[in-house]
């Protein structure tokens, strides 16, 4: 993105004072600055630790779409699960942000594997996931990068579908999280 501006007043001004003391002003000119966006950062995890791929004057983090405070590095360390973004700014005050990336917490407490199944997989339309007992789930989709893909909204029951719907073809995440106890597991999904 490029900005101008434009100096005719001030270079005006300064021909007005030229003809004063010189008699000429031979012609004003247009001075054009031009500042640039930043490149779109992307979000590169180490264990629980976030790094934006831009290097950039400013960074600020956010956390299921509120600023974290403080959080003003090219790395931030997650202390919780959730969706995490960074807006990085130049030194000509021009910004851009990522996209919303997915971060599960490592050292979390998971379900037993015996807890849910995930069928059938791989799929080709839907595929039915299966919870052992009746609680308040909480369950989301990204891609194999982190980026969210769906939300489901919070509910109490033992059974989901998901669709294909716009999801296509290679492997997803499927974060299922017990908000009852606060225990969750991720589980892969391959769509054909």
């Amino acid at each position: 993105m490029n900005f101008y501006l434009n100096y005719t007043k001030l270079i005006h001004q300064v021909c007005f004072l030229t003809n004063k003391i010189a008699k000429t002003c031979s012609r004003v000119s247009l001075l054009a600055i031009e500042w640039q966006r930043p490149s779109k950062p992307n979000i590169n995890t180490n264990g629980d630790t976030l790094t934006s791929t831009v290097t950039a004057a400013q960074y600020h983090w956010y956390l299921n779409g509120n600023n974290i405070p403080s959080a003003n590095a090219q790395s931030y360390i997650a202390s919780q699960d959730g969706l995490y973004r960074v807006k990085v700014s130049n030194s000509f005050g021009c910004s851009d942000s990522s996209l919303d990336y997915t971060f599960v917490k490592s050292g979390i407490v998971e379900m037993g594997r015996d807890d849910i199944k995930l069928y059938p997989n791989p799929t080709s339309s839907y595929a039915l996931l299966e919870l052992a007992n009746e609680a308040s789930w909480q369950v989301q989709i990204s891609d194999v990068s982190g980026k969210n893909l769906r939300t489901y909204k919070p509910f109490k029951g033992k059974e989901l579908t998901i669709q294909k719907d716009e999801l296509k073809a290679g492997a997803y995440l499927i974060q299922i999280k017990n908000t009852d106890n606060n225990k969750s597991s991720v589980m892969k999904l391959i769509i054909e």
